[in-house]
C-alpha cells in the first residue's frame, strides 16, 4: 500500500537520511553526497558549535536559585514543578530537590491518555525523591471533545488543546500558591526543531490509500 500524498507530493526515489530519520515525506528536504539530511548538517554547521550546553552561566543559574529561594520564604513551596514522566521533567525534579535543595510544588496533569503504568513510575520517583506529588484528571470527554474539534479543522498541531490546558492550569497553581517561579524541563538538542514547512500541505489534501 502505498500513501497517495507521499508519491505525488515528492515525486523522487525514497531516501532516508544516513544521520536521522528524516526522509523524502520532506518534499523540499536536499542531501549531501554522504547522504546526510540539511537538516542534520546546519545541527552540525551552526548549531553544535554555538552551543555552550550551559557553561559560563553556573553564576547565573546560582542568582536565579537563590531568588526562587528567596521568594519561597515562608511559603510551604517555593516553585512549581510540572512533572510528564519523561526525561526531561524527571531530570529536572531530580536536580530541583537534590542538586538545588528547592521544595518544588510537583504537579502532574492526566489530560485522559494516561495507562496505570505510568502513574505509577511517577510516584515511584517522587516518592524516592521524598517529595509530595499532585496528579491533576482533566474532564476526559471535555478534553476528546476539545481534540475531536481541533482534528476536524484540518490545523497542525493537534496537541495544541491539551497544551493550552496545561499551561492554564499551572498558571491557575502559581496564583494560588502565590509561587514565582515555574520549572520547566526541556531539552534544546531535542525538542528545538521545526516540522517542516512542506507537512503542513498535507493535511489540505484527502487522506487516501492505494492498494
Amino acid at each position: 500500500m502505498i500513501h497517495p500524498i507521499i508519491e505525488s507530493r515528492t515525486k523522487r526515489t525514497y531516501q532516508i537520511c544516513t544521520c536521522c530519520v528524516m526522509d523524502t515525506s520532506d518534499e523540499d528536504i536536499a542531501f549531501d553526497s554522504n547522504g546526510v539530511c540539511m537538516r542534520c548538517n546546519e545541527f552540525k554547521k551552526r548549531i553544535e558549535p554555538e552551543w555552550n550546553h550551559g557553561r559560563g552561566h553556573e553564576k547565573e543559574l546560582e542568582m536565579l536559585i537563590d531568588d526562587i529561594k528567596k521568594t519561597g520564604r515562608g511559603k510551604k513551596y517555593d516553585c512549581i514543578l510540572g512533572l510528564s514522566g519523561g526525561l526531561d521533567s524527571s531530570y529536572m525534579l531530580h536536580m530541583a530537590v537534590k542538586k538545588w535543595r528547592l521544595r518544588p510544588f510537583v504537579v502532574h496533569i492526566d489530560c485522559g491518555w494516561n495507562l496505570p503504568i505510568a502513574e505509577k513510575n511517577i510516584k515511584r520517583m517522587t516518592n524516592e525523591l521524598g517529595v509530595k506529588l499532585h496528579i491533576k484528571h482533566m474532564d476526559w470527554n471535555e478534553m476528546r471533545e476539545m481534540q475531536l474539534a481541533w482534528f476536524r479543522t484540518g490545523l497542525e498541531s493537534l496537541d495544541a488543546p491539551q497544551d493550552h490546558a496545561f499551561i492554564a492550569l499551572i498558571d491557575e497553581l502559581s496564583l494560588k500558591l502565590g509561587v514565582k517561579y515555574i520549572l520547566n524541563g526541556y531539552n534544546i538538542e531535542t525538542e528545538a526543531i521545526a516540522d517542516p514547512a512542506s507537512w503542513g500541505g498535507m493535511l489540505d489534501q484527502p487522506v487516501m490509500q492505494h492498494i
